[in-house]
């Protein structure tokens, strides 16, 4: 290494953020279990527990399938996958 590199540059040892450790939610309870207890009436809860639990799953809960895209077909002959098709019907097209 040069010398001005020497002098000028490069990372600090321990400089930056200290990592926090996670945050344990042991003793929360499952938001899930509670609104499927509301549903089948075991517990009785007010309109903003309903809003506040069914927020909460979110982030307590990943989502049962991811959010599914519309993919081209294979089997078409246009490379790009686009269809350029009239809106309408043959018939009602004349």
């Amino acid at each position: 290494m040069t010398k001005s590199r020497e002098q000028h540059g490069g990372k600090r040892a321990g400089a930056g953020r200290k990592p926090v450790p996670p945050v344990s939610v042991e003793g929360a309870p499952d938001m899930l279990a509670l609104l499927q207890d509301i549903a089948l009436g075991k517990v009785d809860a007010s309109p903003n527990q309903v809003k506040a639990a069914i927020a909460a799953i979110r982030y307590t809960h990943e989502p049962v399938s991811p959010a599914k895209k519309k993919q081209p077909a294979e089997d078409s002959d246009d490379p790009f996958g686009l269809s350029l098709r009239w809106p309408f019907g043959e018939a009602e097209a004349e």
